[in-house]
């Protein structure tokens, strides 16, 4: 299987100025609302946060709201990541840089 490596190491704050800290501390965590996403299309829908790796390849990922990434050893594997009008992919802030290593891995058809 052909897959193409994003190494996040950068800020993606454009939504928030400061630290997103208080508002992924009120978002609802990706693994309670997709248990099971192995080969999903996820759609996220409310702000979410993402805090741990899925340990699963995702269909997809389409964000309709504001995905946090935590600032943790992450890697989100999945097919597509589409951010839609109205979505955010959130990593850090102007006043907490993301220090771990995030892995976004697209994969491609085998």
């Amino acid at each position: 299987m052909k897959s193409c490596v994003l190494l996040v190491s950068l800020l993606l704050a454009s939504a928030l100025a400061g630290c997103p800290n208080t508002a992924i501390s009120t978002a609802r965590t990706f693994a309670s609302q997709f248990p099971s996403p192995s080969n999903q299309a996820i759609v996220i829908t409310t702000d979410t946060v993402l805090e741990t790796s899925p340990g699963v390849v995702l269909k997809s990922l389409t964000v309709r709201a504001k995905l946090y990434i935590k600032d943790a050893n992450l890697e989100l594997r999945t097919g597509f990541l589409k951010v839609e009008d109205g979505g955010y992919l959130i990593a850090g802030g102007s006043d907490c840089p993301i220090n771990n290593k995030v892995k976004i891995i697209l994969h491609g058809p085998s």
